[in-house]
């Protein structure tokens, strides 16, 4: 194993330089696997599978230059099967349980490398930012204890929690997200609960409308139990659509702008 970084020729295709940088770094990490199909490293730990994804950037272009975007997802197959199974309990399908979303700077593999992450800074990112996340999913209990509620996926790893028949994790995972995350998100909940799942085929305008009634028929809330946790004063949503608006249109005509 040599712990420099390749230096990627500039002929090199852009997707084959991502074929490099991921075999230099599965060489590094042991336990780390090659998926090529979808450009990322895989490592497993029990049933979850954490893959960290390099996307070609479009403006990467062979002679010129290859950059990277990073995001970090967390897949369980069996969680897959389990939701393909029960269709009743759940109304997402696949295996995904978290997503991190683009994780920037992107990374430079030839070219310009001016606010980009350089290869050589990769070894220390995977092992303070993205390895850790295998001893998040350890279990649900660990789970629910850690977990980023800043993160995009809080819902799918309470239901990721009761899909493991951890139903106290997959309560405290909603406790601490309408505690201290969202607590403008109690009334919101409610709202949907007592609305129902939306007939099938319904467009999804807004996940709550989906998930707030799937929690009871998780089994992690009985139908009219209160939310768990505190509720504290309420909590005014305020309408950033004139500031959003305003900075959208910077890039371009905006015409209307909804806000949730």
């Amino acid at each position: 194993m040599d712990p420099r970084p390749p230096i990627i020729d500039p002929d090199v295709a852009p997707r084959d330089a991502i074929h490099v940088a991921l075999t230099w770094l599965a060489e590094i990490y042991e336990g780390a696997t090659v998926i090529r199909s979808k450009q990322a490293l895989r490592w497993t730990r029990g049933t979850a599978q954490l893959e960290l994804h390099f996307q070609s950037s479009t403006y990467s272009r062979r002679e010129i230059g290859a950059w990277a975007h990073l995001r970090v997802q967390v897949l369980d197959p069996g969680f897959g099967r389990w939701r393909a199974r029960n269709p009743n309990l759940t109304w997402r399908t696949g295996p995904l349980v978290h997503s991190s979303g683009t994780l920037p700077p992107s990374v430079v593999l030839y070219g310009d490398g001016a606010g980009s992450r350089r290869l050589d800074d990769l070894p220390a990112f995977i092992g303070t930012d993205v390895l850790p996340l295998l001893e998040t999913f350890a279990s649900p209990a660990r789970l629910a204890s850690d977990y980023d509620l800043g993160a995009m996926s809080v819902f799918s790893c309470i239901e990721w929690s009761a899909y493991k028949d951890d139903i106290d994790a997959a309560r405290l995972l909603l406790t601490r997200h309408v505690d201290g995350a969202h607590p403008a998100l109690r009334a919101r909940l409610d709202q949907a609960r007592a609305a129902g799942l939306p007939a099938p085929g319904t467009p999804i305008a807004n996940d709550i409308d989906w998930w707030g009634p799937t929690l009871e028929r998780l089994g992690i809330l009985a139908p009219g139990e209160p939310l768990p946790g505190t509720a504290g004063p309420d909590v005014a949503i305020r309408n950033e659509s004139s500031r959003i608006a305003a900075i959208l249109s910077e890039f371009g005509h905006v015409v209307d702008v909804q806000a949730d």
